[in-house]
């Protein structure tokens, strides 16, 4: 199994603005970066909650999973 990718903050962000403002679809998005769909959904939820801050490894580490249970 191969190990998973690494996103800098920045890469998520753009990802979810191009999600978000429907730029690229879903699937492009996916298929380009090699995610999940439940990924990019993820992502959105914390972008939309935290911004850019979000994507921080403190808070990736913390808070934020719990709040997307």
């Amino acid at each position: 199994m191969s190990r998973k990718a690494k996103f800098t903050p920045e890469e998520k962000e753009q990802a979810v603005i191009d999600y978000l403002e429907e730029n690229k679809s879903r699937t492009q998005i996916c298929g380009e970066l090699c995610i999940s769909s439940r990924t990019i959904q993820d992502w959105a939820l914390i972008y939309n909650k935290h911004g850019l801050a979000g994507f921080s490894k403190k808070c990736e580490m913390g808070l934020i999973r719990k709040n997307l249970k």
